[in-house]
């Protein structure tokens, strides 16, 4: 193993592989001459990920959490008291006590707390014109849209090449996620979602379709050929 400057340890694998740690940019440089790392260990950004769901799995579970994203949660009960520290790592932080809630989609929602205050998040360029009237409005009626004439700054003027101030006109509206579709009771309310296309791995449907993109791939099929039935998609009920 070949020592150098920037080497900062290394643990034997085997007799033929080392693991080694390094510092690819040890110093100050202009942005020419900065390296980027050649090498990312992406097996752990995959484990942290996976033991982070394990960890959130079972409060996200609980028939009361009405709303998470990534490591937040949103109860109707409060968890026990040795789940619930501001200053332990690993424990939950209470946040607010939430007096009323609207969600609407991930990253839409709004929270009624405590001295009649409100938090509002709305994901896109309307993140910032919403209300909570707007909200209990879209809550009644999920089809409603409307047009916002706003102003959108850092615009592209590809005439003039210039970067410009430019009034644009938004359809606020309840955002439409391309991997989940609404789901209706008989009243059309909007009670729930399910995910638009699975593959359901335990059919043999899903034989039947990774046998046949595997035969094109190898050339063995034209894909010109291909029945009704192998191009099924599975649809799930989760």
């Amino acid at each position: 193993m070949m020592m150098k400057d920037n080497f900062q340890s290394a643990d034997k694998l085997n007799d033929d592989y080392y693991i080694v740690n390094y510092i690819s940019n040890s110093q100050i440089v202009d942005d020419t001459e900065w390296k980027a790392p050649k090498h990312s260990a992406v097996q752990l950004s995959a484990a942290i990920t996976a033991c982070a769901r394990i960890h959130m799995y079972p409060h996200i579970s609980r028939e009361d959490c009405y709303y998470t994203d990534t490591d937040s949660i949103v109860l109707g009960s409060p968890l026990s008291d040795d789940l619930v520290s501001s200053k332990e790592m690993g424990k939950f932080k209470l946040e607010n006590h939430v007096k009323k809630g609207i969600f609407l989609a991930p990253k839409s929602y709004m929270l009624e707390i405590e001295d009649d205050q409100h938090i509002i998040k709305h994901k896109g360029p309307a993140k910032d014109l919403v209300t909570s009237e707007w909200f209990q409005k879209v809550l009644e009626d999920p089809s409603l849209t409307e047009k916002i004439a706003t102003s959108a700054n850092f615009r592209i003027d590809w005439k003039e090449l210039k970067i410009v101030k430019k009034d644009i006109l938004l359809k606020l509206g309840l955002p439409q996620s391309n991997k989940r579709e609404n789901i209706y009771d008989s009243n059309n309310l909007w009670i729930d979602t399910r995910p638009l296309d699975i593959i359901d791995l335990g059919t043999k449907d899903a034989t039947t379709i990774f046998k046949y993109e595997l035969l094109t791939k190898n050339g063995e099929i034209d894909k010109n050929h291909l029945s009704n039935e192998n191009h099924k998609t599975i649809r799930g009920n989760g």
